[in-house]
């Protein structure tokens, strides 16, 4: 009967052993749980920070990348326009380089009719550029009366004499319309495209040039 009462006293004692043992295995396990709860926690907030700190820098990146555009595109937009007003000055320039450069009136030449007792004025004109130029000449006789004397070409490196009016009689200049090859975007005038204007000038007499009428 000892015995078994002995035996019953060590089951109860290895029960309880048992029991507490599975109670420390569990707190044990808990707080490892807890433990890894806690720093998977962290863990994930530190990956959502990162995340955080990275998709800033993207967006700052993007909105940096958005000024370097808008820096080129203003950038190039300042290059067009100067490029427009370099081409605008070259055309500007060339069309100084035409008929206003090009064309020169030599002298007027006062001529003996050859069948009647008077004289009259001729514009020599000579073009000393390379383009072939149609011309206008109109003699002006003051700012509201004015008479048109002459049309025709005059070739790169030709001279032409323009029949004016009779020698004697008063006049204020010779205007001239001329149309031609230019790169420009101006527009022509009502004549023509370039419009040159001398004051009447002295006129001289030839030595043995004969009249050449056109």
């Amino acid at each position: 009967m000892l015995t078994a009462i002995i035996g019953r006293e060590t089951t109860h004692v290895r029960d309880w052993v048992n029991v507490d043992r599975v109670a420390v295995i569990v707190a044990i396990i808990a707080v490892i749980v807890s433990v890894a709860s806690v720093l998977y926690g962290r863990r994930q907030a530190d990956i959502a920070e990162g995340a955080k700190q990275e998709a800033r820098r993207a967006a700052d990146a993007a909105e940096q990348q958005v000024k370097i555009a808008d820096a080129a595109k203003e950038e190039a937009r300042r290059a067009a326009d100067a490029a427009s007003d370099v081409a605008k000055m070259e055309a500007r320039r060339d069309h100084l380089a035409g008929a206003i450069k090009d064309i020169e009136l030599l002298r007027v030449e006062s001529r003996q009719h050859p069948n009647l007792p008077h004289r009259n004025l001729f514009a020599v004109f000579r073009n000393s550029g390379h383009r072939v130029y149609r011309y206008s000449i109109q003699v002006e006789y003051n700012t509201n009366s004015h008479s048109p004397v002459g049309t025709g070409r005059i070739h790169a490196g030709e001279t032409v004499d323009v029949h004016l009016l009779r020698d004697g009689i008063r006049y204020g200049g010779i205007a001239a319309w001329f149309d031609g090859e230019c790169p420009c975007d101006q527009p022509d005038g009502d004549q023509g495209h370039w419009r040159k204007f001398w004051r009447a000038p002295d006129p001289e007499t030839p030595r043995d040039e004969p009249p050449n009428l056109h």
